[in-house]
């Protein structure tokens, strides 16, 4: 009798045991299926959201490239102040970065260090490329403004003064920020990049 209670005593403890460890590794399974799931539907959102904001550069690209037909100085050098002017004739793109904010805890499961350090240098480039816009269309009406003022001040013709302080004040920093946004839309498009014509 107390063998046979001792035996109940034991069976029942392996099957609480044995419960307890399936249920401990069913749950195991369930979380890795979960991770799995975020991790992918991580990417997919992150990847999605980062082929749009590519789409939409490349189509405000593709605008500025259209909207001259010379490009060139008489000494072929490309004309970076008609670039700085082009680039801000048309509105910037509504570049996303709501996904890729909303997913910065689960990127680190999602991506590989490489991955990882691609994708922070692109959503990088969508930030510069924003910034750089947002300083030449200052520059531009900074410019305008600063022509107004000295025109106010001159006997000059209306518009003669004004366009020569615009353009003057414009030129240096709009050649280096039209640069500048130039390598990082090459950057960020890689080989779907338009060359400016010849």
């Amino acid at each position: 009798m107390v063998d046979s209670e001792i035996t109940r005593s034991l069976t029942t403890l392996g099957a609480v045991i044995l419960g307890f460890v399936l249920g401990q590794v069913a749950e195991l399974i369930r979380s890795k299926r979960t991770a799995r799931k975020l991790k992918g539907s991580t990417r997919t959102l992150v990847e999605l959201e980062t082929a749009r904001n590519r789409s939409l550069l490349s189509d405000y690209w593709s605008s500025v490239i259209a909207s001259r037909d010379s490009w060139r100085e008489k000494d072929e050098t490309l004309n970076y102040i008609a670039v700085a002017r082009a680039l801000i004739k048309f509105p910037f793109p509504p570049i996303g970065k709501g996904v890729w904010l909303a997913s910065f805890n689960n990127l680190a499961s999602a991506y590989s260090p490489e991955e990882l350090t691609a994708l922070w240098t692109t959503h990088e480039a969508f930030d510069q490329l924003r910034l750089l816009y947002g300083q030449i269309e200052f520059l531009d009406r900074d410019a305008e403004g600063a022509g107004r003022y000295s025109e106010s001040r001159s006997t000059l013709p209306t518009g003669i003064l004004s366009a020569l302080v615009g353009s003057a004040q414009f030129a240096d920093d709009a050649k280096h920020f039209a640069r500048k946004f130039e390598t990082q839309m090459r950057s960020v498009l890689g080989q779907t990049f338009i060359e400016f014509p010849p």
